[in-house]
Protein backbone atom coordinates (compact mmCIF):
# COMPACT_ATOMS: atom_id res chain seq x y z
CA UNK A 1 0.00 0.00 0.00
CA UNK A 2 3.07 2.40 0.86
CA UNK A 3 4.75 2.12 -2.23
CA UNK A 4 1.42 2.73 -4.17
CA UNK A 5 0.84 5.89 -2.78
CA UNK A 6 4.80 6.96 -3.42
CA UNK A 7 4.25 5.65 -7.00
CA UNK A 8 0.87 7.70 -7.08
CA UNK A 9 2.77 10.76 -5.85
CA UNK A 10 5.70 10.50 -8.26
CA UNK A 11 3.81 9.90 -11.10
CA UNK A 12 1.29 13.06 -10.14
CA UNK A 13 4.49 15.06 -9.59
CA UNK A 14 5.63 13.95 -13.26
CA UNK A 15 2.49 14.81 -14.79
CA UNK A 16 2.69 18.29 -12.93
CA UNK A 17 6.16 18.92 -14.15
CA UNK A 18 5.00 17.69 -17.87
CA UNK A 19 2.69 20.49 -18.35
CA UNK A 20 4.47 22.98 -17.17
CA UNK A 21 6.75 22.23 -19.58
CA UNK A 22 4.22 21.96 -22.07
CA UNK A 23 3.10 25.20 -21.34
CA UNK A 24 6.48 26.87 -21.09
CA UNK A 25 7.04 25.33 -25.11
CA UNK A 26 3.52 26.63 -25.91
CA UNK A 27 4.45 30.39 -24.40
CA UNK A 28 8.27 29.86 -26.57
CA UNK A 29 6.42 29.14 -29.52
CA UNK A 30 3.86 31.55 -29.74
CA UNK A 31 6.47 34.08 -29.14
CA UNK A 32 8.74 32.74 -32.14
CA UNK A 33 5.52 32.63 -33.68
CA UNK A 34 4.34 36.30 -33.19
CA UNK A 35 7.82 37.66 -33.64
CA UNK A 36 7.78 35.95 -37.19
CA UNK A 37 4.31 37.60 -37.78
CA UNK A 38 5.49 41.21 -36.50
CA UNK A 39 8.11 40.85 -38.40
CA UNK A 40 6.16 40.18 -41.95
CA UNK A 41 3.59 42.73 -40.82
CA UNK A 42 6.87 45.75 -39.84
CA UNK A 43 8.42 44.75 -43.44
CA UNK A 44 4.91 44.63 -45.16
CA UNK A 45 4.17 48.60 -43.86
CA UNK A 46 7.93 49.50 -44.32
CA UNK A 47 7.67 48.52 -48.31
CA UNK A 48 3.97 49.82 -48.45
CA UNK A 49 5.58 53.44 -47.73
CA UNK A 50 7.50 53.70 -51.18
CA UNK A 51 4.67 52.02 -53.64
CA UNK A 52 6.68 49.78 -54.87
CA UNK A 53 7.80 46.81 -55.57
CA UNK A 54 10.79 45.47 -53.42
CA UNK A 55 13.69 43.33 -55.25
CA UNK A 56 14.42 40.37 -54.21
CA UNK A 57 17.60 41.28 -52.72
CA UNK A 58 15.54 43.98 -50.55
CA UNK A 59 13.39 40.86 -49.46
CA UNK A 60 16.00 37.97 -48.63
CA UNK A 61 17.38 39.67 -45.34
CA UNK A 62 13.56 39.40 -44.27
CA UNK A 63 12.81 36.27 -45.65
CA UNK A 64 15.64 34.38 -43.94
CA UNK A 65 15.04 36.31 -40.85
CA UNK A 66 10.84 35.12 -41.15
CA UNK A 67 11.85 31.69 -41.67
CA UNK A 68 14.35 31.63 -39.49
CA UNK A 69 11.83 32.75 -36.70
CA UNK A 70 9.22 29.86 -38.17
CA UNK A 71 11.99 27.10 -37.84
CA UNK A 72 12.89 27.94 -34.26
CA UNK A 73 9.41 27.72 -32.87
CA UNK A 74 9.33 24.50 -34.84
CA UNK A 75 12.05 23.28 -33.46
CA UNK A 76 10.79 24.97 -29.56
CA UNK A 77 9.63 21.75 -28.31
CA UNK A 78 13.22 19.85 -28.39
CA UNK A 79 14.69 22.96 -27.05
CA UNK A 80 12.76 26.14 -25.87
CA UNK A 81 15.10 27.75 -23.80
CA UNK A 82 18.28 27.82 -26.75
CA UNK A 83 15.67 28.45 -29.38
CA UNK A 84 14.40 31.57 -27.55
CA UNK A 85 17.92 32.68 -27.17
CA UNK A 86 18.91 31.90 -30.42
CA UNK A 87 15.72 34.05 -31.60
CA UNK A 88 16.98 36.95 -29.20
CA UNK A 89 20.55 36.87 -31.07
CA UNK A 90 19.59 36.90 -34.56
CA UNK A 91 16.96 39.54 -34.26
CA UNK A 92 19.37 41.53 -32.76
CA UNK A 93 21.72 40.93 -35.37
CA UNK A 94 18.63 42.07 -37.77
CA UNK A 95 18.40 45.42 -36.52
CA UNK A 96 21.91 45.77 -36.84
CA UNK A 97 21.84 44.91 -40.20
CA UNK A 98 18.63 46.72 -41.30
CA UNK A 99 20.57 50.29 -39.81
CA UNK A 100 23.19 49.55 -42.43
CA UNK A 101 21.67 51.58 -45.23
CA UNK A 102 20.68 54.25 -43.11
CA UNK A 103 24.33 54.75 -42.02
CA UNK A 104 25.43 54.29 -45.51
CA UNK A 105 22.78 57.32 -46.42
CA UNK A 106 23.29 59.47 -43.58
CA UNK A 107 25.95 58.63 -41.56
CA UNK A 108 26.01 58.09 -37.54
CA UNK A 109 23.21 59.87 -36.94
CA UNK A 110 21.74 57.11 -39.39
CA UNK A 111 22.38 54.75 -37.20
CA UNK A 112 20.24 56.06 -34.45
CA UNK A 113 17.98 56.72 -36.78
CA UNK A 114 17.94 53.16 -37.70
CA UNK A 115 17.72 51.71 -34.88
CA UNK A 116 14.95 54.21 -34.33
CA UNK A 117 12.73 53.12 -37.06
CA UNK A 118 10.02 50.67 -36.21
CA UNK A 119 10.86 51.18 -32.66
CA UNK A 120 7.75 49.58 -31.35
CA UNK A 121 7.50 45.97 -32.67
CA UNK A 122 11.01 45.63 -32.38
CA UNK A 123 10.10 46.15 -28.30
CA UNK A 124 6.86 44.10 -28.61
CA UNK A 125 9.33 41.45 -30.51
CA UNK A 126 11.84 41.20 -27.64
CA UNK A 127 9.29 41.58 -24.62
CA UNK A 128 7.70 38.48 -26.26
CA UNK A 129 11.05 36.46 -26.10
CA UNK A 130 12.21 37.75 -22.77
CA UNK A 131 8.87 37.26 -21.10
CA UNK A 132 9.13 33.59 -22.12
CA UNK A 133 12.16 32.79 -21.36
CA UNK A 134 12.20 32.10 -17.47
CA UNK A 135 9.66 29.75 -17.68
CA UNK A 136 11.69 28.02 -21.34
CA UNK A 137 15.25 27.94 -19.24
CA UNK A 138 13.40 26.09 -16.09
CA UNK A 139 11.40 23.85 -18.33
CA UNK A 140 14.35 22.94 -20.48
CA UNK A 141 16.86 22.47 -17.63
CA UNK A 142 14.08 19.87 -15.58
CA UNK A 143 13.75 18.03 -18.83
CA UNK A 144 17.70 17.31 -19.52
CA UNK A 145 18.32 16.64 -15.93
CA UNK A 146 14.76 13.91 -16.43
CA UNK A 147 17.19 12.78 -19.09
CA UNK A 148 20.24 12.14 -17.80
Amino acid sequence: MNDDGISNFYNEEKQKKIQGYNLAVYHAKNALFISAGVTLIGEVIAYSRYGQMPDFIDLLPFALMFCTFLGLALWTPKKPYTALRIGAGIYCVYILLNALPFIYKYGIEGLFKGLYSGCLYKIIILTLIAKASPKAKLMQEINEEADK
